[in-house]
């Protein structure tokens, strides 16, 4: 397992560590706001996956509320 994974608190903490991944607070209510580096354009929203599943509406949120970063075996980004 990623050690970035075990010492993290929440996913989003593991994922702002990486690069091309911006977490930011999210101003309209508690919780983040995830945003990829993209090919065209500065941020994009990600699609989320889960056991190979493509998951619409998904939020890092759901990600911190959902999964515990030490239960995670990968990410891939």
């Amino acid at each position: 397992n990623d050690p970035m994974l075990k010492n993290s608190m929440t996913v989003s903490d593991a994922l702002r560590m990486t690069r091309g991944v911006f977490v930011e607070r999210d101003l309209n209510g508690p919780g983040n706001t995830l945003f990829l580096r993209g090919a065209i354009s500065s941020r994009c929203s990600p699609l989320y996956v889960v056991n190979g599943f493509p998951i619409p509406g998904f939020t890092v949120q759901d990600l911190d509320s959902f999964y515990d970063p030490s239960n995670i075996f990968v990410i891939e980004v």
